[in-house]
């Protein structure tokens, strides 16, 4: 798993330190499938980071790159959970993001603080 800082700079497209663009990939969908984030938001989350390329859209078998990629990466992650509405309205800025399905890396990360918050409160 990688931490917040390491996630941060794969979302401005930084993948020092990984081997592939594809292990980088699969890094920032693990991270954000083992903190509970959907698959949809997952793909919005990675098509407005600097990791997005072609390759993500290019079919491989009935599906594509990135969809296996996202699949692959929930399967990896042990600890996959859907963050619930209650963590969400916890924050009505990231409740509006995802109504209007326009995540970014930076909202991305709101989600993940607000849902740690309400994680420390239970």
């Amino acid at each position: 798993m990688i931490d917040r800082i390491t996630f941060g700079k794969l979302c401005s497209g930084d993948i020092c330190g990984f081997a592939s663009h594809s292990e980088a990939d699969m890094a920032f969908c693990e991270h954000l499938a083992c903190n509970g984030i959907t698959a949809s938001a997952i793909d919005m989350a990675y098509r407005n980071s600097g990791l997005m390329r072609d390759k993500w859209d290019r079919k491989q078998g009935g599906s594509t790159y990135g969809e296996q990629t996202i699949s692959k990466a929930i399967q990896n992650t042990s600890i996959y959970r859907r963050l619930s509405v209650k963590d969400i309205e916890a924050e009505p800025s990231a409740l509006a993001l995802i109504k209007q399905k326009e995540l970014s890396c930076a909202d991305i990360l709101l989600l993940l603080n607000t849902y740690e918050v309400n994680e420390e409160a239970t």
